[in-house]
């Protein structure tokens, strides 16, 4: 299965000069070390809310699925490794992947969202296309860390090639973006940090980044000036009794 796989792999890279930090053995923890490092990695996985509640502001069904989605991975992932439990409905393992897949599809959500297409279908079209690529990476092979940066590094350059053929920068609201891109320079900071578990043995870093990316995706969803027909609901005219309201997914 994927966890012996998992496990596997972290005894056969150990000592190669291959191995990443984050997959050293661990030392023995305390009750009381398991607990915070719960609290640090677990709970800090729900700081995603503030953003979760404006998705469903703007009625973006796909990207408030992934983020869910995301958030409940993370939330098992990170509580099975710090209570060590073996498994709950999952193993670690398969968390673990369930968890890259959502964290690399919230990036390619937020690129999609940023080209400001004003096309809803072709927002679609776009992040359907990259959960296919990230879903077919991470099956093939999760713990490789090109197969996480290439869909991501793709979006990217979508997202320029779109830029510079409007001739526009998006419609957004700059100090919100702003005050986004500063969370997230810092939360990459303390994920830095934290791939050091050795020098992180509470994973503090660690939750410190859950903190940080979370809070700078709530203030980059949130600086949209101009929502379409995704827009909010303030936006949107209630539908009559008589008219079939259908569901944007």
């Amino acid at each position: 299965g994927i966890n012996a796989e998992y496990m596997g792999i972290i005894r056969t890279m150990r000592g190669t000069g291959h191995l990443l930090p984050w997959m050293t053995e661990p030392l023995a923890k305390t009750a009381m070390d398991k607990t915070l490092e719960f609290l640090f990695t677990g709970i800090s996985n729900f700081w995603m809310i503030p953003a979760i509640v404006k998705l469903h502001e703007y009625r973006l069904h796909w990207e408030l699925f992934v983020s869910v989605l995301t958030m409940v991975a993370s939330f098992a992932y990170h509580t099975l490794q710090s209570l060590d439990v073996d498994e709950f409905i999952l193993n670690e393992g398969k968390w673990h992947v369930i968890d890259n897949i959502g964290a690399i599809q919230c990036f390619l959500n937020i690129l999609v969202f940023l080209m400001d297409t004003q096309h809803r279908g072709l927002d679609k079209l776009l992040m359907y296309s990259g959960f296919a690529i990230v879903l077919i990476g991470q099956t093939k092979d999760p713990w490789n860390i090109n197969y996480s940066a290439m869909p991501i590094l793709i979006f990217t350059v979508i997202f320029l090639i779109v830029t510079i053929k409007k001739k526009r920068l998006p419609n957004i609201d700059i100090a919100r973006f702003r005050q986004g891109m500063m969370c997230l320079g810092v939360g990459v900071f303390f994920f830095a940090k934290g791939l050091d578990e050795q020098h992180d043995y509470l994973r503090f870093h660690h939750g410190a980044w859950h903190f940080f990316i979370n809070i700078s995706s709530y203030f980059i969803w949130s600086c949209k000036l101009a929502p379409t027909d995704m827009a909010s609901p303030k936006l949107r005219k209630p539908p009559t009794q008589s008219a079939p309201v259908l569901l944007n997914f």
